[in-house]
């Protein structure tokens, strides 16, 4: 059973990884599979009896129970008794199940103890997951756990299952013969279900199936607030306060992205603005410009050819979005190239960018001209720019006339409309509309405090009522700097609205902030552990992209440079010097005996083994236990024999005996000791 303790330490490992991975949840799992790593040392170590061990696990649960009710909600509904991120909690405390078993005494059913615990672990997890990818996930984290499970329960179990070889070699063959048939069902068995998943959720939904049941089913039609084809006014409200301080955008760019666009919107009616732009379908182009630099590994799109300037120096974007973040491609003002591994992509009058093939979470690269030319619209998308809400014509005119007095280019409408927001409104995150009233109207004519879609929403329509088309954006803004990871973030927090105004003379869009400057989301401060933790998110991500897009190679050398990077910090930081010199002194002492001088005369091998004889003499006398000065070895043997339920007595009984044997046996040769130190029970 000496390599009981290592083959269950690597199982807790990959139970470990398969909740995070998941559920992107680190501290706990992390934390439980430490706590393994210190037990697996074998420093602490308590020889419980069956009883005990039993008293041991009710306390245990009684305290993980105590924990869940503690961080979960109460409900009185059946179907979220137990939702997505408690089904993760339940798996992670499975782990520390796990981690304990290892500061108990090896019994002959520890083994088998971790390792079924880690298969309902990560069964768990599976079934909490809600995406498309779980069959794929799975496959990634059960097959090579139960087949080290197999070989493990195999390996560890050879002494006392098997007596001749020919019965090993049938029971290997039948058990990896089955092996191989669960794991070619369950590859074929997902990979159909991949290609198949949105036929068999469209025939369920024609068949108008019960809610509950397709939610049971994994089927997920959910998207972010704010981000939708239809937009209220409070929907970024809803998404700034939502777990605010969350990283949900990661953006590699030599310069501050600013804006990025999610959603643009040119129609304002019934306190909701819609987009009514009809897409056009894009295929793959031929040729870029070469000022453009771009990784060319996917399919390339111009996004509008009389927009690329083969003389003017371009800015490349590589984004990645939270996989929760539901939308299509995000961009900049003036993007003119996109890069991505889809077939085809959608672009309307908006310069709005979506594709059906689109994955959540797959990064993309966008380009940026320095010198712009945008698309001048055509007469009916300009009417759709300049539509007014016609119910608040009679409130809203004299309002924009006041505003506009003595301003005739677009330039001077602009500024006069940011002016008059950035001079007599305060920013407030949530406003109280009374009821019956129009919600933007109440905003313009009473200028109580409200948060930016007002601000926005009322530029955009002041400026209507001035003949300078606009359109609505949502989107994230970003300005903070990542300090481990050498890129652009945004958070739930930086979730904001503005207008682009198109300025007839330039001849292209502008960008309009008119929400004052206490409501513009700008550099951020955090703390340094939640980018710490932000960057092993963000790494989980990485590792999950090149997954799905088959770049095991280039998955290996990024996990290649990963060490290197990590071998680097521990030989340069002083941190890292510090920890090297731990984990060195930690090792040292585990296996201190393999770095030990070799005797060679016989007087140091006599030595040597009166040196174990005291040692395990000492060993016994902390537990009680004192060998007679008249008694001999073997004596002292049969005395500690007779003790059945106490295995490391039986363990050390016959160790003696085979001191007695070495000791005062004819010959005494260095591998007979060797053997004989490795054989030392250990505690």
């Amino acid at each position: 059973m000496k390599y009981d303790r290592l083959f269950g330490l690597l199982l807790t490992a990959i139970a470990t990884i398969f909740p995070i991975y998941a559920s992107h949840r680190y501290v706990l799992s992390l934390f439980f599979l430490s706590i393994a790593f210190v037990g697996y040392l074998g420093q602490w170590q308590l020889d419980l009896s069956r009883i005990r061990r039993i008293i041991a696990f009710l306390f245990v649960v009684l305290i993980l129970t105590l924990h869940y009710r503690l961080v979960t909600p109460l409900t009185n509904s059946l179907d979220t008794m137990v939702s997505e991120m408690e089904r993760i909690l339940i798996a992670e405390y499975l782990i520390g199940i796990m981690a304990l078993q290892f500061f108990l005494k090896v019994k002959k059913e520890t083994f088998a103890t971790i390792a079924m615990v880690g298969l309902t672990s990560i069964l768990i997890t599976a079934f909490a997951i809600k995406n498309s990818l779980v069959f794929q996930q799975l496959q990634i984290f059960g097959i090579p756990y139960l087949v080290l499970m197999i070989f493990c329960g195999n390996f560890t179990r050879i002494p006392t299952l098997y007596h001749h070889y020919r019965q090993l070699l049938v029971h290997h063959s039948v058990a990896l013969t089955i092996l191989i048939l669960s794991v070619g069902l369950g590859w074929f068995t997902g990979s159909f279900w991949q290609k198949n998943q949105r036929q068999f959720y469209n025939f369920l939904l024609n068949t108008n199936t019960s809610p509950v049941l397709m939610d049971l089913l994994g089927y997920n039609n959910d998207e972010t607030l704010g981000f939708a084809d239809e937009v209220q006014l409070d929907s970024i409200h809803n998404i700034k306060t939502n777990d605010s301080d969350k990283i949900v955008l990661h953006i590699f760019s030599q310069s501050e992205p600013g804006y990025v666009r999610a959603k643009i919107y040119e129609t304002y009616q019934n306190d909701e603005w819609i987009s009514e732009s009809i897409p056009i379908v894009v295929t793959p182009t031929v040729t870029i410009p070469e000022n453009i630099e771009l990784p060319k590994k996917s399919n390339i799109f111009r996004l509008q050819k009389d927009q690329l300037h083969t003389h003017a120096q371009s800015q490349t974007m590589d984004i990645w979005p939270d996989a929760d973040l539901e939308v299509g491609f995000l961009n900049v003002l003036g993007s003119t190239i996109i890069e991505a591994p889809v077939s085809t992509i959608r672009i309307n009058d908006n310069a709005e960018f979506d594709s059906d093939d689109l994955v959540g979470g797959v990064n993309y690269f966008i380009a940026k001209s320095d010198i712009r030319q945008d698309k001048i619209p055509s007469q009916a998308t300009f009417e759709k720019y300049l539509k007014k809400p016609f119910y608040l014509n009679d409130s809203l005119a004299p309002l924009a006339k006041s505003i506009f007095k003595n301003t005739k280019t677009p330039k001077e409408k602009i500024s006069a409309v940011k002016k008059y927001f950035h001079e007599n409104y305060q920013y407030r995150l949530g406003i109280e509309i009374p009821e019956h009233e129009d919600p933007l109207e109440y905003f313009l004519l009473e200028q109580p405090a409200a948060h930016c879609e007002f601000f926005a929403s009322g530029a955009a329509v002041l400026l209507r009522y001035a003949d300078v088309p606009t359109r609505l954006v949502t989107g994230m803004i970003t300005k903070e700097r990542h300090p481990y990871l050498d890129c652009w973030v945004s958070r739930n927090k930086d979730a904001h609205a503005w207008v682009e105004a198109w300025d007839s003379e330039d001849q292209k869009w502008v960008l309009v902030e008119a929400t004052v400057s206490e409501g513009q989301p700008g550099d951020m401060i955090a703390q340094q552990g939640g980018f710490v933790i932000d960057m092993i998110q963000f790494y989980f991500q990485k590792i999950r992209i090149m997954i799905f897009r088959g770049e095991y190679i280039i998955l290996l050398q990024w996990i290649l440079s990963g060490l290197l990077a990590i071998l680097g910090f521990l030989v340069t930081n002083p941190l890292g010097i510090l920890i090297s010199i731990l984990l060195l002194w930690m090792m040292l002492k585990k296996y201190k005996h393999i770095f030990k001088r070799k005797p060679k005369s016989e007087s140091e091998l006599l030595k040597l083994c009166h040196k174990m004889l005291k040692k395990m003499d000492r060993n016994l006398k902390r537990k009680g236990i004192w060998r007679s000065s008249s008694e001999t070895l073997a004596q002292f043997s049969h005395r500690l024999s007779a003790n059945h339920e106490d295995e490391y007595l039986n363990r050390v009984s016959e160790w003696y005996q085979k001191y007695a044997h070495v000791r005062y046996g004819a010959i005494h040769n260095i591998e007979k000791i060797i053997e004989l130190e490795k054989s030392f029970p250990r505690k």
